[in-house]
């Protein structure tokens, strides 16, 4: 009898799947500031570096900004979006965030003119 590989997330790519969940699902605006990486830890019992590192992965693939001393912030990734996001877009698939239509329709038109 053959059984198939278990995948269990880590927790950095928990916290990334459920920040990158909740930008696509509209629960955090863009524009919006996350608390602070030290908060963050404390309410999710992640530990600190490993929130560090979601945080740098969603900055690259666009769904939010980090400016130094001042903190994180929901980026409007419709608008400012790039390849990253729309790799994100597509592989999240329905599972869990649907982002409108507007939205994927926005990121796929800038990639294709940054293609071109």
């Amino acid at each position: 009898m053959a059984f198939e590989k278990i995948s269990i997330p880590s927790p950095k790519e928990y916290f990334y799947d459920e920040i990158k969940s909740k930008i696509l699902l509209g629960e955090l605006r863009p524009g919006e500031k996350l608390p602070s990486e030290r908060q963050l830890a404390e309410q999710t019992g992640v530990n600190q570096s490993a929130l560090h590192l979601a945080i740098k992965e969603l900055e690259r693939a666009g769904f939010v900004e980090i400016i130094p001393r001042h903190g994180t912030y929901v980026a409007d990734f419709a608008a400012k979006g790039n390849y990253d996001t729309l790799y994100e877009i597509l592989r999240t698939g329905g599972r869990r965030a649907t982002p409108s239509r507007e939205a994927r329709s926005s990121v796929l038109r800038r990639s294709i003119r940054q293609m071109i």
